[in-house]
């Protein structure tokens, strides 16, 4: 077992050379079955699919692979002394490269601590116009590429090309038949007359983060009547440096808690590893700081209400237990998570999934969703994720499953390809 893979393929092939001695054969299971007159090939494929098979092997390799990791092939070192001094003195040059680049995105973030007040300007126009505190103007609402204004432009050509045509056609333009009754484009009309009564756009907020799998997937049943409630969600720099951030979400009264702004404050750090300069590769971040939600009473949707019963074995009775629990919301969010030491970092997985993943959306909502929020609420924006997921499934199509597939003339179909 722990013979590594190559000395036994070279056990086999020296066997495979060798005469083979009288009496019985009593090779290893790798070798080959071999002739009186003529050895057999080695077959490596087969090598391979038998110790792919085998779990004890396979991790045997896979621990002697990791060993290998970070090591050195030994070029280096097989280099004269002078070009070895001058590799040092490269490296030297490549920590000063890196300085550069610390200084280069302080001051990036500096710079966009600086357009803050022109973006909260905008975005507190879109919070209006969400919220129904401001009415766009008619001229606002003109948006020349809007694709169903170019489908009302060639259905108009089309009815002018066909004047005095189908009555049916003059019918739904007018509203109704002949027994007057009401048709589908007076129904239209009446729906849009209703909509006149509802003020801004409900469900903004909550709609848009729908439509993104990194924060649709936080958000469940019991979630939805809070974030309708949801009015605004807001960028803010706290710091003249511009390198940490925070996440307002606004709320407007509800029955689920007093706050009316919940903040979540993104710590980062951009500085360069003594003890191991080369891996800086820009701003991180290293821990959040939450908030605690101020829940009324009986309304915290984070957690749950679980009630067991327990028997005593030696009297027999029962009694009923009941116990508070935590239970998966979008609420949890709002968690904090600190700075992990360095053995913390090494020792628990789950915990460094959940802070990569709860990083990643707060740099999503920080660069993608905040600025573009009405384009991931009309879906003009594809979920990047959704999309990854649609091409590895795309690679995985096969023609003949197509049911328009044709192949082509002389070609034969997969499934009567010969082997």
């Amino acid at each position: 077992a722990g013979i590594s893979r190559r000395t036994r393929v070279r056990m086999a092939e020296k066997k495979r050379k060798s005469p083979k001695k009288g009496g019985g054969s009593h090779g290893n299971e790798l070798s080959t079955e071999t002739s009186d007159s003529q050895q057999a090939p080695l077959n490596i494929q087969s090598i391979a699919s038998q110790m792919a098979t085998n779990p004890q092997v396979m991790a045997a390799v896979q621990k002697q692979l990791d060993s290998m990791v970070g090591k050195s092939s030994g070029y280096i070192e097989s280099l004269p002394e002078s070009i070895q001094k001058r590799i040092k003195a490269l490296k030297n040059n490549q920590v000063d490269i890196m300085k550069a680049e610390v200084e280069f995105n302080l001051e990036v973030c500096r710079l966009q601590r600086t357009f803050v007040d022109k973006f909260t300007e905008l975005y507190s126009k879109r919070s209006t116009i969400v919220t129904g505190e401001y009415e766009p103007t008619e001229e606002e609402c003109v948006w020349s590429r809007d694709d169903d204004d170019e489908e009302e432009k060639e259905l108009d050509v089309i009815k002018e090309e066909g004047q005095g045509g189908d009555k049916e056609e003059d019918k739904a333009k007018n509203g109704t038949d002949k027994e007057g009754s009401t048709t589908e484009g007076e129904t239209s009309k009446s729906v849009k007359e209703k909509g006149e009564d509802i003020k801004g756009i409900p469900g903004f907020w909550l709609t848009a983060m729908r439509n993104v799998q990194l924060l649709e997937g936080l958000i469940k049943d019991w979630d939805e009547p809070i974030l309708e409630k949801l009015t605004d969600i807001r960028l803010v720099y706290p710091d003249e440096n511009g390198l940490n951030f925070q996440l307002e979400f606004i709320f407007e009264e509800n029955d689920y808690f007093s706050d009316k702004v919940i903040v979540k404050k993104y710590i980062s750090k951009c500085e360069i590893d003594e003890e191991d300069p080369f891996t800086f590769e820009g701003p991180e971040l290293i821990a959040t700081v939450g908030a605690k939600i101020n829940w009324k009473k009986d309304k915290n949707v984070t957690v749950k209400t679980v009630r067991k019963t327990q028997k005593n074995k030696s009297k027999g009775q029962t009694r009923t237990v009941t116990k508070t629990v935590d239970q998966d919301s979008f609420f949890h969010f709002f968690d904090s998570l600190p700075e992990l030491k360095e053995e913390e970092e090494e020792e628990d997985s789950d915990l460094q999934e959940k802070r990569s993943l709860d990083f990643a959306r707060g740099e999503f909502l920080r660069d993608n969703f905040i600025p573009k929020a009405v384009l991931y609420f009309t879906g003009d924006v594809v979920d990047i994720e959704s999309e990854e997921e649609y091409l590895d499934e795309d690679e995985e199509y096969e023609e003949d499953e197509d049911p328009d597939y044709e192949p082509q003339q002389g070609q034969a179909p997969a499934e009567c390809k010969q082997q």
